[in-house]
């Protein structure tokens, strides 16, 4: 699990889990931040044209489709070696380059559960850090959300082929 900022004299503590394995206990990493979870996308607008004789615009808001969404997840990792470090990265970046999607499950408390079908598109830059033979590796890990379980109560993104 994640430490989160407390609140009072609680900790709270978020878990992140890739296809029902917890990324901290299996992978060894660990989830600084999450952003853009729960932004709404841009608007497609499926007809525009500004006539040069009017003023404004004339548009098609006839049907409602929404751009893709995407999920930015600020990660770390710890190693006492270089290729421990690497041997963490890869096994984790394999796990979501698996084919087809994974499923990123968010549990903010036993009760309250996010799930994203996701997929990796973009390259991930890794930040290397050392300290007394410590590896500390950040990177931002950027999904593409394919779809969000209804009880999440996001309307469906289908990926653009």
């Amino acid at each position: 699990m994640s430490e989160q900022p407390g609140f009072g004299a609680s900790t709270w503590r978020v878990e992140y889990l890739l296809d029902n394995e917890d990324i901290l206990t299996t992978y060894g990493i660990y989830v600084k931040s999450s952003d853009e979870l729960f932004d709404v996308p841009e608007r497609k607008i499926g007809y525009r044209h500004n006539w040069l004789d009017d003023d404004g615009e004339e548009v098609d808001l006839s049907n409602v489709v929404l751009e893709n969404r995407t999920i930015k997840l600020e990660c770390f990792l710890q190693a006492t070696k270089t290729i421990d470090a690497i041997k963490k990265f890869n096994t984790f970046i394999a796990a979501i380059d698996q084919t087809g999607t994974r499923t990123l499950e968010i549990k903010f408390s036993t009760a309250d559960i996010v799930k994203f079908d996701v997929y990796r598109e973009d390259k991930v830059k890794v930040i290397k850090r050392f300290k007394e033979s410590n590896n500390i590796w950040s990177f931002t890990l950027r999904l593409r959300v394919v779809a969000v379980t209804e009880d999440g109560g996001v309307i469906e993104d289908e990926p653009e082929e």
